[in-house]
């Protein structure tokens, strides 16, 4: 099994980082063309909650539901039964590449 989501440690940082003065890594991302002022939270939600499909609407499929860090993501799959869960280099990305925020690990039935 493989899972692909954005990395909720590298955003949460990101956006600590950008909020304190500190190096604005939110600058190289793709999702700032929805993000005009170039403001960190709205940049920290679109990333976090996404926006659905752009149009606001709920029944859009692509709305993140929750936010994981590889630990956590880690833990859940092991939860689920699944063994060797291990990262996976970002050129394997499969589905929408969330950039450098794009996290995924891949584990098999045990």
């Amino acid at each position: 099994m493989e899972i692909w989501v954005p990395d909720g440690l590298k955003i949460a940082k990101a956006f600590v980082d950008a909020e304190s003065g500190g190096v604005n890594e939110i600058e190289r991302d793709g999702w700032y063309r929805f993000n005009p002022e170039k403001d960190a939270c709205v940049w920290a939600n679109g990333r976090i909650f996404s926006y659905g499909d752009g149009d606001g609407s709920p029944l859009s499929p692509n709305w993140h539901r929750a936010l994981f860090s590889a630990r956590r993501l880690t833990e859940l799959m092991q939860a689920a039964g699944l063994v060797d869960v291990t990262p996976l280099d970002r050129a394997r990305v499969r589905g929408h590449d969330h950039g450098w925020i794009n996290m995924g690990f891949s584990g098999t039935r045990a």
